[in-house]
């Protein structure tokens, strides 16, 4: 094993001896370092985002579930027992602020508020329909295309479907 570290770290100390940049593969460390952080920090921001998708998720199905059993939506996520949210209208973890906006008859929609500027915000809604004289539920989850503090506004139901607003995208 001290072959092995002593193999690596000579280079270091000899290139920090001589004032030299540590080549890999022909390139110095720095180059490299300038190349792969950037796409490790954005695989990073991913991971924190797939937290405020899920969470949406979670609420636009559980808002359904409510709704079939006590025939309104709820205002609370303690309503909801999803567990990761909980208390009032309003819950936060390390990455977002989650907030019940709108809780109507035949709507529901959540946002999710980045607590950090290279995030994206989100903004989901279940929507009750009646169709055939049956009631179905339609759900969406609207994200803005690039970084943002404020949430995409309130999606939209289009002949029988419904939609992200302008500056949003929808997330499949």
């Amino acid at each position: 094993m001290e072959t092995a570290i002593d193999f690596f770290i000579w280079p270091i100390l000899v290139s920090q001896m001589f004032h030299m940049p540590v080549l890999v593969a022909g390139f110095p460390v720095g180059v490299i370092g300038a190349i792969a952080l950037p796409s490790f920090l954005n695989q990073a921001s991913k991971a924190k985002e797939a937290e405020g998708k899920q969470n949406i998720s979670s609420v636009n199905r559980s808002q359904a579930a409510y709704r079939i059993e006590k025939s309104t939506f709820a205002n609370t996520f303690d309503q909801l027992a999803l567990g990761t949210l909980k208390g009032g209208s309003r819950d936060e973890t390390k990455n977002y602020t989650y907030q019940i906006v709108v809780s109507e008859l035949d709507r529901t929609v959540t946002t999710a508020t980045p607590k950090n500027s290279a995030l994206k915000s989100y903004t989901g809604a279940t929507f009750r329909l009646d169709r055939a004289n049956q009631s179905s539920f339609a759900y969406i989850l609207c994200e803005t295309p690039q970084p943002s503090p404020t949430p995409p506004a309130i999606p939209q139901i289009v002949g029988t479907s419904p939609v992200c607003p302008p500056g949003s995208l929808e997330v499949k």
